[in-house]
C-alpha cells in the first residue's frame, strides 16, 4: 500500500511540475540588433539572451516584446 501511494505521489507532482512549466510563458521586451537576407532578426532581450525570430518589416533598433512559450520564441512590435 505504501508502494501504491508513492507512486501515485510522484506521478501526481511530476504532472503538476510538467504542466506548470508548459503553460507558464515568459513576456520581455527586447532590441533587433541584426537582421540578415532570410528576413531573420536576432533580438537581445532584457535577461541579455540573444534569440533568433523571424521578423516582417523591422529595423535594426526597434523594439519588440517578446514571449517564450514552450520553447519557442515569437517576437511582436511594440
Amino acid at each position: 500500500m505504501l508502494r501504491t501511494l508513492g507512486k501515485t505521489l510522484t506521478l501526481a507532482c511530476a504532472g503538476l511540475v510538467l504542466s506548470t512549466t508548459l503553460a507558464t510563458a515568459a513576456m520581455m521586451n527586447g532590441t533587433v540588433t541584426e537582421i540578415d537576407d532570410k528576413g531573420m532578426a536576432t533580438v537581445k532581450t532584457e535577461d541579455g539572451k540573444e534569440h533568433k525570430v523571424k521578423g516582417e518589416g523591422w529595423k535594426v533598433g526597434a523594439t519588440v516584446q517578446c514571449e517564450t512559450k514552450e520553447g519557442k520564441t515569437e517576437c511582436k512590435a511594440i
